[in-house]
């Protein structure tokens, strides 16, 4: 059966108090690396290089490559605005001089022309419309590369508050946060899971202060910290009209020694949360 891409909301079943954060893990990779917006889903990044006319004995190698394919046969390949722009670097001599049309792409119009980077290039990019436009291959490839759909750079925000006192802070959750799966509904089919400012919340009120805690989510060092504060952020309507996310954030002593060599060193770059929720609609 093939699989299809697919966007799940978590939500947690309020009756039942075996659902909610189980245990918090000190990780390398966390989730909350990459910044994702929901709702900048209404216009997806994602263009298609159109290759039109087909191949002629002096097609570009750079169109070859992307708008042709590998093999040279006519592909309309699509992409996104984050791998567009890397094409900036692939310059081989045929760029017209000067010209920097990859390197400033932006989501702002509906249409590039290639004869605005090469000369007398007659491929075109057109922006895709709609996520049902792009194929699940090229969508695991961007989620692969941490690229967005449209919303912020990368947002990160985990520290060393205090070495001498060996505490540690940063973001646990955050609201409209995609976090990408292999399997996101249940079925085995890849995607993204997010959650409302509203689950945060009730997911932080739930969590308390005496819960697990791993390490990678393998070791389990629970009594090699202990949790200090638990506190949500919300945005302020009338003074942060551009970021109306809604965070969850931790901070930690830490005693166990080997735990903070591995923080104090660098390998510890977040937290990563181990929870038991249900998909929303779902009865």
């Amino acid at each position: 059966m093939k699989k299809t891409f697919t966007i799940k909301e978590l939500v947690l079943d309020e009756e039942n108090m075996a659902y909610g954060v189980q245990a918090v893990s000190f990780v390398p990779e966390p989730a909350i690396e990459t910044n994702f917006e929901y709702y900048a889903m209404v216009r997806p990044p994602f263009w298609k290089w159109v290759a039109d006319p087909p191949t002629q004995d002096n097609t570009r190698d750079f169109c070859l490559k992307h708008a042709y394919g590998a093999k040279g046969d006519k592909g309309d390949r699509i992409y996104h605005t984050d791998e567009i722009k890397q094409w900036a670097s692939e310059n081989d001599g045929t760029f017209i001089p000067g010209a920097t049309m990859f390197a400033n792409f932006s989501d702002n119009s509906s249409t590039f022309n290639g004869d605005e980077q090469m000369f007398n290039c007659r491929h075109r990019l057109e922006r895709i419309t709609s996520l049902d436009q792009v194929p699940d291959k090229v969508l695991n490839r961007v989620a692969k590369k941490n690229m967005t759909y449209g919303a912020e750079e990368m947002f990160f925000n985990f520290e060393i508050a205090n070495a001498k006192k060996k505490q540690v802070k940063g973001l646990v959750l955050q609201s409209h946060q995609m976090i990408y799966r292999p399997d996101a509904d249940g079925l085995g089919n890849p995607g993204y899971n997010y959650m409302t400012a509203d689950t945060i919340k009730k997911l932080h009120q739930r969590y308390g202060y005496n819960r697990k805690i791993t390490f990678c989510h393998r070791e389990d060092v629970t009594g090699s910290a202990i949790l200090l504060d638990s506190w949500v952020e919300e945005p302020d309507k009338e003074t942060d009209s551009n970021d109306q996310i809604t965070r969850w954030f931790l901070k930690y002593q830490i005693i166990g020694e080997q735990l903070w060599a591995q923080i104090e060193s660098g390998k510890v770059k977040g937290f990563s949360v181990e929870m038991i929720m249900k998909f929303a609609n779902l009865k």
